[in-house]
């Protein structure tokens, strides 16, 4: 397929291919596809050409990710999919090879998607990276002694303290996205026909907001299921206050359904209640810029080492780095020849140990960690401890 075409901008009739070879592969009309294209914006499709045939593409959407406390810049993919006659015939893997090469490019050190074909992504270096939970809870749970305390809704007026709440929120929690104009939509407006509905929580004194809800309703026979996309608080206190605005707006409701994790402290604010909780996915991460990734994201502030790793990157020579960490941040410079590396790496190995997922020693297990010794390891598992990660958003 030497003819096969990396497309980063479209024409009106390579965008209408790339509508139904996603109708396709998704199993939805080609309405839909449109529609939720875009929605996207076109300038997010990438796609591929074969005899100038679009066989593939998909949405390329920059954002970021947060680890450490910071905002690490991130491409997250969405949409990928390959025409049904091209598929088995490494059209999405050369995809993807290119995909990446822009991101670098752009300055983008890392990669996130959920994946429908692990075996695929992970021969470009993707790798299990955290979580997306999925809870569900029978109203009746929650103790109907909660109180909302002051709140107002939220209108398009409010999106930028929205948006610094969750900001806020997003920087203690490995994973969270720094959220752009593709994501924010999803969690707080009409989707799939669907109005999401937002309450502010004011605090008693300030009267300013302290926290926020987003939820949508949708009818399940003579009653309704009430869905969580979005909730920050400020503190536990005003958690348990969203409880509290979920049971006023959930009078008619038989089940609530929010994304979630064993740690999220909208699920911990429930104390007593038994709500279902179940892994929906593991989403994948690809660290695109091994120096630019790693001096993005934050460390303990309370950390002083340095160690050498060398990276081996799906077919490119092998990198050696040299990381110094210290006062929560990093310098990543090349090591020296005449020192030996403490232990080697490959792409997937690099990513589940950037993300917190993997600690060193189940990495070794798998055969993504080699080298090295138990000074190492605890070296590595130092630099890059923390609470699992996980998001809300499939995307």
């Amino acid at each position: 397929m030497s003819d096969l075409r990396y497309l980063r901008e479209l024409d009106d009739a390579q965008l209408e291919a790339f509508v139904g070879v996603a109708a396709a592969a998704f199993a939805v009309d080609v309405d839909a596809a449109r529609a939720w294209i875009d929605a996207a914006g076109r300038e997010l499709v990438r796609a591929v050409s074969l005899d100038g045939r679009v066989v593939g593409g998909l949405l390329f959407i920059p954002m970021g990710q947060c680890f450490g406390g910071r905002s690490v810049p991130m491409l997250g993919l969405a949409g990928v999919c390959v025409a049904m006659d091209q598929r088995r015939r490494g059209v999405a893997q050369r995809m993807l090879r290119a995909t990446l090469d822009e991101a670098r490019e752009r300055g983008l050190a890392l990669s996130t998607l959920y994946a429908s074909n692990h075996k695929l992504y992970g021969s470009v270096g993707y790798a299990p990276a955290g979580s997306r939970f999925l809870a569900r809870l029978d109203p009746s749970a929650v103790d109907p002694r909660l109180s909302s305390g002051p709140l107002r809704a939220a209108s398009a007026q409010d999106y930028p303290v929205v948006e610094a709440l969750y900001g806020a929120a997003a920087a203690r929690t490995p994973g969270f996205l720094d959220r752009g104009g593709y994501i924010w939509p999803r969690v707080r407006e009409t989707r799939r026909g669907l109005t999401a509905h937002g309450l502010l929580l004011l605090d008693e004194d300030s009267g300013e907001p302290c926290g926020y809800v987003y939820v949508r309703l949708r009818s399940e026979g003579e009653w309704q299921v009430l869905e969580i996309t979005d909730a920050v608080a400020a503190d536990a206190a005003t958690w348990r206050r969203v409880w509290g605005a979920v049971n006023s707006v959930g009078t008619m409701v038989r089940r609530i359904e929010w994304s979630s994790a064993p740690h999220d402290p909208l699920y911990l604010a429930l104390e007593h209640a038994r709500a279902e909780l179940r892994l929906h996915e593991n989403w994948m991460l690809r660290v695109v810029d091994a120096r630019g990734a790693l001096e993005a994201r934050g460390y303990a502030s309370a950390l002083s080492l340095s160690i050498d790793v060398e990276l081996h990157d799906d077919g490119r020579d092998a990198e050696r780095l040299h990381l110094e960490v210290s006062a929560g941040g990093a310098r990543c410079s090349t090591s020296s020849a005449s020192v030996a590396p403490s232990v080697r790496l490959d792409a997937r190995g690099l990513a589940a140990l950037y993300s917190g997922f993997a600690a060193p020693a189940l990495l070794r297990q798998r055969g993504l960690l080699e080298g090295g010794d138990a000074a190492a390891d605890e070296a590595l598992g130092a630099l890059f401890a923390g609470p699992a990660p996980w998001m809300r958003e499939a995307f």
